[in-house]
């Protein structure tokens, strides 16, 4: 699956929203691996692995962030 959007969006703690930390944070605790090691992960990776490691459990924020940023389906237009 292309995950579009600008992978140069990347996790920085000093930065994130408190849902991308908390959901960066669980994460990392299910990935097995520190916080840290998740610091300048580029957002697109962080949701290929929130796929990987939920499954059809994805939280909604990770549901949401992929709503957002993978392309539109413009097949329902018709033939501009």
């Amino acid at each position: 699956m292309h995950v579009g959007g600008n992978d140069s969006n990347v996790f920085q703690r000093a930065s994130a929203s408190r849902a991308l930390l908390a959901a960066m944070t669980d994460l990392a605790e299910r990935l097995g691996e520190s916080l840290e090691a998740l610091e300048n992960c580029p957002l697109a990776d962080a949701y290929r692995r929130a796929q990987a490691v939920y499954g059809v459990d994805l939280p909604d924020f990770w549901r949401i962030w992929g709503e957002w940023q993978l392309p539109a389906d413009l097949s329902t237009l018709g033939e501009l």
